[in-house]
């Protein structure tokens, strides 16, 4: 079944409301609680200053968040098995991202946190 997210109204910048079939699982949403445990893969990666490459990444949507950060309490069975008519919302995205700089350690390799966007 699809899910719709709608802005409810024009002045209300930045909220949505999201409907499955006909029932509303959360008004008034402002920003997206992702699981920490999401997925990214980056494509096309060298470690060459002025580089580009696409950075992909989902994860599944673990709560709602209101305009002042409150948790939004959604329709009940978000993340709850599909046998008792849960359901699941995944966030994907496509992030284009430059390489602006590379650090190079003592041993010639390259430290992961030294990754910037």
């Amino acid at each position: 079944m699809p899910f719709i997210f709608a802005c409810q109204r024009p002045d209300h910048h930045g909220r949505v409301g999201a409907r499955r079939g006909g029932n509303t699982i959360a008004t008034n949403v402002r920003s997206f609680d992702l699981n920490e445990a999401g997925s990214g893969l980056a494509v096309g990666f060298t470690p060459v200053a002025g580089s580009s490459f696409t950075f992909l990444y989902q994860a599944n949507v673990v709560g709602f968040n209101g305009a002042a950060g409150q948790p939004i309490t959604p329709m009940a069975g978000l993340n709850a098995s599909f046998a008792s008519g849960g359901y699941e919302l995944t966030v994907v995205a496509s992030i284009t991202e430059v390489v602006t700089g590379v650090t190079v350690g003592l041993d010639g390799t390259m430290p992961a946190s030294r990754r910037t966007r």
